[in-house]
């Protein structure tokens, strides 16, 4: 493996390579964007290719040093990730302890702190003096899908480079190369991953397809239910671990909804087409575009860990006037 073998990402990629070969990389780097698009792939593919002993610019992913860091075990390349709900301010110490010393085999020492939106306030201060002066032969990168949650402070010592979620016909291409998925099943399940390759490929398709039909059959049976009924079911959901992927699924079912209500017939959810369409009859389109939105806003609270069961709450009340 090497960098062109990753995908849909080649702008920042070129920017990585260029930096490199002409030995100016950044000190510190944040690397932002939705989960599961290659984020800390493109980490760990720049920390083989700043310490690969056989290629330099890149990497060739089978030498001492690359199967190390894919391994998790190479002593110049560390990753802190949250102990708990946040990052602590003794794990950023304990980092800024290593950075004190040389590479022990490697030519560059690299730092990872992923989630980084999860630190506490007092370790986003702490690393502030280590941004600012950090050792030349170390470089710095922070992960985040939630980069607003960031310190301005801190954004501003770093570059930062963006992920964009991938193309779903990216998505699709590589569920039926790497999984063997029929076209129609790849299509499914890249749509509802929103270009989220590492959702897309590291879940079974029959649970994100059990998801979608829980999600189906719990938000579009909302109307005429007690509101205590409503308020037990968000408390319910509040708990389920992947309560991002299951919005996802829900947001392509009302955007299959607006499409068939609209005249159209290029839907996602092509086997669900006459159940759909009987939700999107008793609906005018104002609901389901506004339905639409109640469910995005909703994300972005659960992406902000805003209590997640209230967020539910309100949105199932929306749903169910």
């Amino acid at each position: 493996m090497s960098f062109s073998d990753i995908t849909g990402h080649d702008h920042n990629i070129d920017i990585l390579r260029r930096s490199i070969e002409k030995g100016r990389l950044h000190h510190a780097y944040i690397f932002s964007g939705p989960e599961g698009v290659g984020k800390r792939l493109t980490v760990l593919s720049l920390a083989k290719a700043l310490n690969c002993l056989e290629r330099t610019g890149d990497f060739c992913g089978h030498c001492s040093s690359c199967k190390k860091i894919e391994g998790g075990n190479h002593p110049d390349v560390r990753i802190v990730e949250p102990d708990g709900q946040l990052i602590k301010i003794d794990q950023i110490r304990e980092l800024q302890k290593d950075l004190q010393f040389r590479p022990f085999e490697g030519k560059k020492r690299v730092f990872i702190i992923d989630e980084a939106d999860r630190m506490g306030l007092p370790a986003a201060n702490s690393l502030l003096k280590t941004l600012e002066e950090p050792p030349r032969d170390s470089i710095i990168i922070l992960i985040t899908s939630n980069f607003h949650s960031i310190l301005p402070t801190i954004i501003s010592r770093c570059q930062r480079l963006n992920f964009s979620s991938l193309p779903v016909s990216d998505v699709e291409k590589m569920l039926i190369e790497k999984k063997g998925l029929d076209s129609a099943t790849g299509h499914i399940i890249a749509a509802i991953s929103e270009g989220s390759i590492g959702r897309a490929l590291g879940e079974d398709e029959g649970s994100i397809l059990e998801e979608r039909e829980k999600v189906f059959t719990g938000f579009t049976g909302l109307k005429g239910r007690k509101m205590a009924d409503i308020f037990k079911q968000a408390e319910v959901l509040a708990k389920d671990d992947d309560l991002e992927g299951a919005l996802k699924a829900l947001k392509v079912l009302y955007r299959d909804m607006a499409v068939l209500k609209g005249g159209g017939d290029v839907i996602i959810n092509n086997d669900m087409v006459s159940r759909i369409g009987k939700e999107a009859d008793n609906m005018s389109m104002e609901t389901i575009l506004n339905s639409f939105d109640s469910i995005t806003e909703t994300e972005g609270m659960v992406r902000r860990n805003i209590n997640k069961q209230l967020a539910l709450e309100v949105l199932m009340m929306r749903l169910a006037q």
